[in-house]
C-alpha cells in the first residue's frame, strides 16, 4: 500500500534541520566549496582564454567568402577547449558537492552527531553516491533530449496531418492552421517536458537518503518510495527550495546587471544580433567582465555562496531525509 509523504511535517523538519543544525552544516559545507572555488580560480582563466580565442576567430570570418576553412578550424579548437574546461569543472563539482550531500544526509538521518569542523569521506557510500549522481546527470540530459525531439517529431506529424486534412499539402499559406499547429506543438512539448520532470523527480527525490541509509546502490529505490506522491513532492519543493531559489535569482540578477552595457550594445547595434562575430565578441566581453567582478569581489561572492549553499543543502537534504523516514519507518 502506498504511503503518503506528510507535506507539513516534511517542510517543518526541513527548515528545523537547515537552521537548527546550521553550525554543523557549515562545517560540512565549507571545505568542499573551498576546493571547488579553488578549481574555479584555476580553470576559469583557461576558459576565458578559450572564449577570447573563439571571439578572435569569429572576427576573421568573412560572410560569403570561400576561405573560411582555417578560421572555422580555429573556432572548433576554441570550442573544444571551452567544452573541456567546462566538463572538467562539472566533474569536480559533482565530486565536491557529493561530500556535502553525504555529510548532511547522514546527519539529517541521525547517523552522525556532535560538532563538525570539516567533513571528508572517501569510503564506499561516497563513491556510490558519486556514481548515482553521474548516472542521473547523464540520464537527465538523455531524457530531456529524447522527449524534446519526440515532441517535435509528433508535433510535425500533427501539423502535416492538419494541413493534409484541410486539403493542403502545406500549411504555410493558412495562418489559422499554422497557429493551430504551433499551439499543438507547444502543448505537446510542455506535456513531454512535464513527463520528463515527473520521471526525474520520482527517481531522484529520495535517491540520496536511500543510498546512505540502506548502504547499497539503491538507484531505483526512490521511484518505489515516491509512488503516488509526485504532487506532494512538488509542494514540498516549492516550499523548501522556492524561497532560496528566488533569493539566488535576485543575487544573480544583481551580478548580471554589471553585464548590461554589453548586452544593450548588442541589442542596439543594427543586425548585430544576427552577426556571429558580434555575438561572440559580446560573449567574450561579458565573460571578461564577469572575471573582473569575481577578481575584485571574490570574498563577498564566496561568503554569499557559502551561506546560501549551506542553507539550500540543509533544506534539500533535510526534506529528503524526513520524507524517507516517513516512507520506511514502521507505522
Amino acid at each position: 500500500m502506498m504511503r503518503k509523504i506528510p507535506v507539513g511535517k516534511t517542510i517543518s523538519e526541513a527548515y528545523g534541520y537547515a537552521f537548527g543544525q546550521f553550525p554543523a552544516n557549515l562545517g560540512i559545507t565549507w571545505l568542499p566549496l573551498a576546493l571547488l572555488f579553488g578549481a574555479a580560480v584555476v580553470l576559469f582563466p583557461h576558459y576565458l582564454e578559450a572564449v577570447r580565442g573563439m571571439a578572435d576567430a569569429f572576427k576573421s570570418l568573412h560572410p560569403g567568402a570561400g576561405d573560411n576553412d582555417a578560421t572555422m578550424a580555429q573556432v572548433g579548437a576554441a570550442n573544444a577547449n571551452m567544452s573541456r574546461f567546462a566538463y572538467l569543472f562539472v566533474i569536480l563539482e559533482v565530486l565536491f558537492l557529493t561530500q556535502i550531500a553525504l555529510g548532511m544526509t547522514r546527519r539529517a538521518l541521525g547517523l552522525d552527531r556532535g560538532p563538525v569542523f570539516f567533513y571528508v569521506s572517501i569510503g564506499t557510500p561516497y563513491w556510490r553516491l558519486v556514481g548515482a549522481y553521474f548516472i542521473m546527470f547523464v540520464l537527465q540530459y538523455v531524457v530531456f533530449f529524447v522527449v524534446f525531439f519526440a515532441g517535435l517529431m509528433i508535433g510535425g506529424v500533427i501539423a502535416l496531418a492538419v494541413g493534409l486534412g484541410s486539403g493542403n499539402a502545406t500549411i504555410e499559406n493558412d495562418p489559422a492552421l499554422l497557429a493551430f499547429a504551433i499551439i499543438g506543438v507547444v502543448v505537446l512539448l510542455i506535456a513531454c517536458l512535464f513527463a520528463a520532470a515527473y520521471f526525474l523527480v520520482r527517481l531522484t527525490f529520495l535517491l540520496t537518503p536511500s543510498i546512505v541509509a540502506e548502504d547499497k546502490f539503491a538507484l531505483f529505490r526512490s521511484w518505489e518510495l515516491t509512488a503516488g506522491n509526485f504532487w506532494r513532492i512538488f509542494v514540498i519543493g516549492l516550499a523548501v527550495i522556492g524561497p532560496v531559489a528566488i533569493l539566488g535569482l535576485v543575487l544573480e540578477g544583481a551580478l548580471l546587471s554589471t553585464l548590461w552595457p554589453d548586452i544593450s550594445h548588442l541589442l542596439s547595434s543594427p543586425n548585430a544580433a544576427g552577426d556571429p562575430r558580434a555575438v561572440m565578441q559580446v560573449s567574450a566581453n561579458m565573460t571578461a567582465r564577469m572575471a573582473d567582478v569575481f577578481t575584485h569581489y571574490w570574498y563577498v561572492l564566496a561568503a554569499i555562496y557559502l551561506l546560501l549553499s549551506t542553507v539550500t543543502y540543509g533544506l534539500a537534504m533535510g526534506a529528503a531525509a524526513s520524507a524517507y523516514r516517513s516512507q520506511t519507518e514502521a507505522a
